[in-house]
């Protein structure tokens, strides 16, 4: 029960995520990531990661705790605290999200879905196996290589093509 208000939580905040920059952020800001997906991508989201914005749904998380019964609440409190919880499974990453992650990560981030047919088909199987894109604003490029090499194992390479304004990584 725990684990579903946890879940439910995040997805709160999430829709929360997609609705309150909107408002708070210059359009032109949230779409500069849109450039790097096809243009015929079906669906596209962009959010804020900069350290405001966190701090801004962690105040959204302590608005929820103090409306819910002290027994269903749970960890995590913080945005970062949940984002070092999902990380802290891989091995290969040393030291939680501000120290692995934010010294590289910009100020926003993408998900696009260029098809949704695998999705939206009859074969549950395959719901997953659809094409992704991410993409990140990123401020150092080099320590951004560095955390693939570190997390993805040797017998998963990845291609990593620097572009004069992007850094294209790929499975190999």
């Amino acid at each position: 029960m725990r684990r579903f208000l946890t879940i439910l939580l995040c997805g709160a905040m999430l829709l929360t995520a997609f609705a309150a920059p909107a408002a708070a952020t210059p359009t032109d800001e949230l779409t500069a990531l849109a450039r790097f997906f096809p243009e015929k991508t079906l669906f596209f989201a962009s959010v804020r990661t900069d350290d405001d914005f966190f701090a801004m749904l962690d105040d959204v998380i302590n608005l929820i705790e103090e409306n819910m019964p002290e027994e269903v609440i749970s960890e995590p409190d913080t945005i970062e605290e949940l984002l070092d919880q999902m990380i802290a499974p891989n091995p290969n990453i040393d030291g939680g999200f501000s120290e692995a992650i934010r010294p590289w990560l910009g100020n926003t981030a993408a998900i696009g879905f260029p098809s949704l047919t695998e999705l939206l088909d009859d074969n549950t199987y395959n719901d997953l196996s659809g094409p992704v894109l991410l993409a990140a604003e990123i401020t150092d490029r080099a320590g951004v290589e560095a955390f693939f090499d570190q997390i993805i194992p040797d017998e998963a390479p990845l291609n990593i093509e620097q572009i004069p304004d992007y850094t294209l990584i790929t499975p190999d």
